[in-house]
């Protein structure tokens, strides 16, 4: 084994080694504070909460949840079907781990404020934000993680980066075939806010989640159980699929990757290569997702806690 020092100077010529450093810290700390709060003797799980429902929103909320899962499962048989045919693990399938990998960073949302409110119908479990570094928020011990939301609703963020890609590819490059550069990053950014704004907005409706606290003059439906802030859309389109689909581009491009991302594989044992670049594109969108979610911390604190009132039961 080398060194710490050996391996920190590895590092600074490896940019694939730093980040997937960077990948492990991140799986370090998310274990840690899930071990931190299944020890705590606090963990609770629900079926959910369908008190106050009617015949219509409770069959909607089981009809979403099983939706959902199928799915994830979808998802999930498609990209292993597609590592099979490409001998390895392909750019995709390490974005939905990265995904998957950043799961427990849910709590964030509500880092110091209340950001988003979950429908208690959903099965859920206790929050693990209290074990966060750093995390606190307003009536934290009441707080939520639904099993589609958080668990493994992570892995539909595939749902954003796909959704991003066949939008660049049906509405921009079918038109513009030649668009690359500068212009073809603010079209693809645009697409992944357009397709997040489409996926909120079917989520907030069907009561997945809710936003009590805005800026009401960037807000759709503001004042509504379903209202949407355009800024937090912005920003989750952008990082959550935006970044990641103009750098899995770069990696369709060229057989090395990027060099800012996965430079200084060749230079590793050819054994070490496939595990430090899975790990490395880990790392980098943990790191995307941990930038959204300060970006909405930043931006909770200018907003506005609304009332909402609606048919569901909000915690």
């Amino acid at each position: 084994m080398p060194s710490p020092a050996a391996t920190r100077r590895l590092a600074l010529w490896c940019p694939a080694l730093a980040w997937a450093l960077l990948g492990a810290a991140f799986l370090i700390v998310g274990i840690t504070a899930l071990t931190r709060w299944l020890a705590s003797g606090r963990a609770r799980f629900s079926l959910g909460d369908y008190s106050g429902l009617s015949g219509f929103y409770r069959t909607e909320v089981q009809a979403v949840q099983v939706v959902s899962f199928v799915l994830a499962v979808v998802i999930v048989v498609l990209l292993v079907r597609e590592c099979r045919r490409a001998g390895r693990v392909t750019f995709r399938t390490a974005v939905c781990l990265g995904y998957f990998s950043a799961f427990w960073m849910d709590p964030l949302g509500n880092l110091g404020f209340r950001g988003i409110k979950y429908n208690a119908a959903w099965i859920h479990s206790s929050s693990w934000g209290p074990y966060l570094p750093g995390w606190s928020s307003p009536g934290a011990g009441h707080q939520i993680e639904p099993v589609l939301v958080s668990w493994i609703g992570f892995v539909l963020g595939m749902v954003w980066f796909v959704g991003t890609a066949w939008t660049v590819r049906a509405v921009v490059l079918r038109y513009r075939p030649s668009l690359g550069g500068a212009r073809l990053a603010l079209a693809v950014l645009a697409a992944s806010v357009l397709v997040d704004a489409v996926f909120q907005l079917i989520c907030v409706f069907t009561g997945w989640y809710f936003f009590p606290q805005t800026i009401p003059e960037v807000t759709l439906f503001s004042g509504h159980q379903y209202q949407l802030p355009l800024l937090n859309t912005v920003a989750e389109g952008t990082l959550w699929a935006g970044v990641p689909y103009l750098v899995g581009r770069r990696c369709e491009a060229s057989a090395d990757g990027p060099r800012f991302l996965l430079g200084g594989l060749a230079r590793l044992p050819h054994t070490a290569r496939p595990g430090v670049r899975v790990m490395a594109i880990v790392g980098f969108v943990n790191l995307c997702l941990l930038a959204f979610y300060f970006l909405y911390f930043l931006l909770g604190k200018y907003g506005t806690v609304v009332p909402l009132s609606g048919p569901f039961t909000l915690v």
